[in-house]
């Protein structure tokens, strides 16, 4: 029996050997066509479109660089000094594509680390920070896997600092009390940057924007850079 199992695992061998190496049938494609016929097919095919709609929610982070004017937040002129130029950024989003070129999100935003000293009889070092909740509008400039995009917005901004004492001008003159100085304002926000699709659900994307201060905020811009990552739901 073991004997007949093997010529039968042999003859099974060599006929399978025997099919490969025979040449093709005239009439019948190539080897070498049939990988033309399929690289041309391939070639063919439409680019795979991301551009899926649907709700997603995002997180990021990165650095916030302050464009303050100075005196900040109401304090008397040259009684503090400038505050830090760079800073950290943490945000959350939620949004909708709705299109295959729009999307609309609502974002909120954190700051943080932009210090700066307080001139004063015991000189002191604090950290001005806030948030701001904006709504987006973003347009995109492809469907593919990497999609550039642009977005244009605006919301309410908040900035302030937990320090109170007595603020003077460098000279000694125009001090004022001051504790726990919050300011908010109107806030438009413009931005840029590259969204790339890991898979049709998650994505991972670099952002740059720009907020212009109004209202209570006059004279106090700021730009961001930083991450982000998504999750799309089906």
């Amino acid at each position: 029996m073991d004997t007949e199992r093997t010529t039968y695992a042999a003859a099974a061998a060599l006929a399978i050997v025997l099919c490969m190496a025979s040449p093709a049938p005239a009439g019948s494609p190539s080897a070498r066509e049939r990988s033309d016929d399929a690289q041309a097919v391939s070639l063919a095919e439409p680019t795979r479109d991301f551009a899926e709609t649907g709700a997603y929610l995002a997180a990021g982070g990165g650095l916030g660089f302050q464009d303050f004017e100075s005196p900040v937040l109401g304090l008397p002129a040259r009684s503090h000094t400038t505050p830090d130029l760079l800073g950290g950024m943490f945000n959350l989003r939620a949004g909708h594509r709705f299109g295959a070129w729009m999307a609309a999100e609502l974002l909120w935003e954190y700051y943080t680390g932009w210090d700066f000293q307080v001139l004063n009889g015991s000189p002191q070092r604090t950290d001005l920070s806030g948030w701001s909740l904006t709504a987006n509008l973003k347009v995109f400039a492809s469907r593919s896997r990497f999609q550039p995009f642009v977005v244009v917005g605006g919301g309410i901004g908040r900035l302030g600092h937990g320090s109170r004492g007595t603020s003077c001008e460098r000279n000694g003159t125009g001090c004022r009390d001051f504790s726990n100085d919050d300011e908010e304002g109107f806030v438009p926000r413009f931005g840029a940057g590259l969204d790339v699709h890991v898979t049709e659900a998650w994505r991972v994307g670099v952002e740059g924007a720009y907020l212009l201060g109004r209202g209570g905020l006059e004279d106090m811009s700021w730009a961001t850079a930083g991450l982000v990552l998504a999750c799309r739901f089906r």
